[in-house]
């Protein structure tokens, strides 16, 4: 007799497989992933997210690397299995492909920075495009505008991405403030879903309160981006000679 599953529980690692298919997870999915994250990758999902929130602008070529070494890893390995195919499941080929392709895109950001952080910022653009459209739709009760949510990343893609033509510095702020954010708001909740008095409260309330998971990273993203703007443009100012 087969074990009963339920349809509406994700199965461990569906939020990592629907990343790789190139879908959007759900709101399940990644709460799933959350209650099943290890501690010591919450905790450094937490330290580097507020190293990328708090710091971004300062750190900001060792970060964009390390962001371009992140997505290099991520398009390599699925290259590398769509290489080898499922004939032969123990190939070592997709470590080998993650790896090239690691070294070959972290290489290339540090001649190309300009264009790496137009990049990253068309990638967070495009995600809190998406995310914005969706809640809104949500929100707003107009379940099946969801389905153009594409529409909301392209914008958020065009716009972010343009920006960091226009203010570099700025675009920078913005994009290591969510992305920071999204790391350590991911590594707290993984955290406090591990304790059984409040983990199924707040297992709960993701997933049931829609406005939640926003304002957890609208308020700390905003928070980030003041922090830097304020302290490194001050810090940039007082280095102007006095006129």
């Amino acid at each position: 007799m087969k074990p009963h599953v339920d349809p509406n529980v994700p199965l461990p690692g569906a939020f990592v497989h629907t990343i790789q298919s190139g879908n959007v997870p759900s709101r399940q999915e990644f709460v799933q992933y959350l209650t099943d994250l290890d501690p010591l990758k919450a905790v450094l999902l937490l330290v580097v997210g507020l190293v990328y929130m708090l710091y971004g602008w300062k750190a900001f070529k060792i970060l964009v690397i390390a962001n371009a070494a992140m997505i290099g890893i991520a398009l390599g390995a699925t290259i590398g299995r769509h290489m080898h195919g499922a004939e032969t499941p123990a190939s070592n080929l997709p470590t080998f492909t993650a790896v090239a392709g690691g070294l070959l895109l972290a290489v290339a950001a540090w001649p190309l920075m300009k264009y790496a952080v137009s990049l990253m910022g068309a990638l967070v653009g495009s995600l809190v495009g998406y995310g914005l459209w969706r809640y809104l739709a949500e929100v707003s009760g107009q379940i099946t505008l969801g389905q153009y949510a594409w529409a909301g990343a392209l914008l958020g893609l065009v716009t972010l991405g343009m920006l960091a033509f226009a203010i570099f510095q700025i675009t920078v702020m913005i994009f290591t403030s969510i992305q920071g954010t999204m790391m350590a708001i991911s590594g707290i909740l993984a955290l406090l879903l591990r304790y059984p008095s409040i983990g199924q409260n707040l297992r709960n309330s993701l997933l049931t309160e829609m406005h939640l998971l926003p304002l957890l990273i609208a308020v700390p993203s905003a928070i980030g981006f003041i922090f830097q703007h304020s302290v490194f443009s001050g810090k940039a100012k007082k280095r102007k000679p006095a006129e």
